[in-house]
């Protein structure tokens, strides 16, 4: 179908798109309309059908004066000019800006955590992460290679779905620092799996794993008369508007060479993927389980902000950080679990518990070290969900969070 056609032709399944320079409008659009008319030639003789009513042209550029384009036809229907497309999942302006794409994204996400969230009730948190990465991060991402030179702004809309997705899962209050969220979770920030995926295809890329066509628009530096110290490496070509430089391919290349010696030399994609990795920190196991009722309110407590005085003091939601039932002490963490007097019997239980079934000794252990522990949990793993049912009783018995 592409054969003898003067425009660029690309083609996927059933979806075909013609790219033309515009370096002389009059003649570019004569030879738009004589590749049209191919097409719809090819399109009779094999029994195809072009439907001219979906068939639309956008045209890109940054002049504030638009020169005037002669008609352009298909099956003798004039076709109409746009100033967005979809093409292939992704929406195209006329201006290049990303934020039509980005609306679409925030609507078909939002509609993706209205269901997580009303799964919450019902599912337990391992279930509501998993939920989001296989199902709600990845609308986040489709393309997010070609779409990371959009704004700031677009950027933090895009941070704020993984934020709301973040409380769903925890049940954290929706104050919570972002930061203490990704870290409760273990998930990385968008802008730093952005800079990852653009540096695992920027190596298939040069290690041609991907089609040539793709490394040709890149070239090495050439120069016969030196043997310098760069002649291999990649060079985009320089642009002369910001936001073609910010395009993936002059981005990616600055961001492939500053990348450290060992993440460039690695042999298979499995092996870049590692050391890129390699200090993304890992899900506690203890922090997956503090799902239900009470695993909500001992993640509210790790994470700084809880219905407790001084958190709340913290948040400026409240004048003072001083305990309803002590009046002196200021309603800390600490204090919730080793000093309050209105709580002395259910702390009680709450050491005995820990001495006869985790031998952990209350009295005489560090009360920093203990509140870490039960905060953070135990080194060994096959103790942590008897320590968090010894947890979780213990606050039922307080009922300070109901």
């Amino acid at each position: 179908m592409s054969t003898d056609l003067k425009s660029s032709c690309h083609q996927f399944a059933d979806d075909t798109s013609l790219i033309k320079y515009l370096d002389d409008p009059v003649k570019s659009i004569r030879d738009i309309n004589d590749d049209l008319k191919k097409l719809a030639d090819w399109a009779n003789t094999w029994r195809v059908t072009f439907n001219a009513s979906k068939t639309n042209f956008l045209r890109f550029s940054f002049k504030r004066r638009q020169p005037d384009l002669d008609p352009i036809f298909l099956n003798d229907t004039q076709i109409s000019e746009v100033t967005s497309a979809t093409n292939l999942g992704i929406t195209l302006t006329n201006n290049l800006s990303w934020d039509n794409h980005i609306d679409k994204i925030c609507v078909k996400t939002g509609k993706r955590l209205s269901i997580l969230s009303r799964c919450r009730c019902f599912l337990p948190r391992l279930s509501l992460e998993s939920l989001y990465i296989s199902m709600i991060r990845p609308v986040i991402e489709y393309g997010d290679i070609i779409y990371d030179n959009t704004t700031l702004k677009n950027k933090l809309r895009l941070d704020n779905l993984q934020r709301k997705a973040a409380i769903i899962c925890t049940g954290a209050y929706r104050h919570t620092e972002t930061r203490s969220l990704l870290h409760e979770l273990a998930w990385e920030p968008l802008v730093q799996r952005r800079s990852n995926h653009k540096i695992i295809q920027i190596y298939k890329i040069i290690n041609g794993i991907y089609p040539n066509y793709l490394l040709e628009l890149i070239s090495p530096f050439h120069n016969d008369a030196y043997n310098l110290r760069n002649i291999h490496r990649f060079n985009a070509k320089t642009r002369r508007t910001e936001i073609s430089n910010s395009s993936f391919f002059p981005s990616v290349i600055r961001l492939w060479y500053s990348q450290p010696i060992p993440i460039r030399e690695s042999i298979t994609v499995s092996q870049l993927r590692h050391r890129l990795n390699v200090n993304k920190v890992k899900s506690s196991r203890f922090n997956r389980l503090c799902t239900g009722k009470f695993g909500i309110q001992l993640t509210r407590l790790r994470l700084g902000l809880s219905a407790l005085n001084a958190h709340r003091y913290k948040y400026n939601f409240i004048d003072t950080p001083l305990c309803d039932q002590c009046q002196i002490t200021a309603e800390t963490t600490f204090h919730y679990f080793f000093s309050c007097s209105s709580y002395s019997d259910a702390r009680q239980h709450f050491f005995d518990r820990l001495f006869t079934d985790l031998n952990i000794d209350a009295i005489n252990y560090s009360k920093t070290d203990l509140l870490n522990v039960l905060l953070f949990g135990l080194v060994n793993k096959n103790q942590q969900p008897t320590l968090l049912q010894i947890i979780f009783d213990y606050i039922e018995k307080t009922n300070r969070f109901q």
